[in-house]
């Protein structure tokens, strides 16, 4: 009689329950990196989505703004233009400062959301209101 033909059985006996607890083990270990690789391939996935929806919102936002554009940039400009202009200077600052003491802060934020959203500058459309809560 072999020793081995004797010792083979033993060691199973003795080791085998632990060896089906480390095969058990990794098959556990690799359902759950392959769960973890899933979860970050649909967190990926949803940035992707989201990164085209905003996307195309700005772009459908461009194509529907059409006059609104151009007049906001008249309007955007038209104090830096009247700056230039001899005389005007008084006017220009006269203005700002009536807007400034007279205009509430949520009123400014709403001009400034309006005027972003125009020009399809999604991210911007709450800035006025973000860089207050901080």
């Amino acid at each position: 009689m072999n020793w081995l033909s004797v010792i083979g059985p033993a060691a199973k006996f003795v080791f085998g329950g632990s060896i089906d607890s480390i095969n058990q083990s990794r098959t556990l270990k690799a359902r759950e990196n392959a769960a973890e690789h899933n979860l970050k391939l649909a967190v990926l996935q949803a940035k992707i989505t989201k990164a085209q929806q905003e996307g195309q919102w700005e772009i459908e936002a461009i194509k529907r703004s059409g006059w609104k554009s151009n007049a906001l940039f008249v309007i955007v400009m038209l104090p830096l233009v009247l700056c230039f202009i001899p005389g005007m200077v008084q006017y220009v600052q006269g203005g700002f400062i009536a807007l400034d003491a007279a205009i509430p802060d949520w009123w400014k934020a709403m001009v400034g959301a309006t005027v972003a959203v125009s020009y399809g500058l999604k991210q911007f459309s709450n800035w006025p209101l973000r860089r207050k809560s901080k």
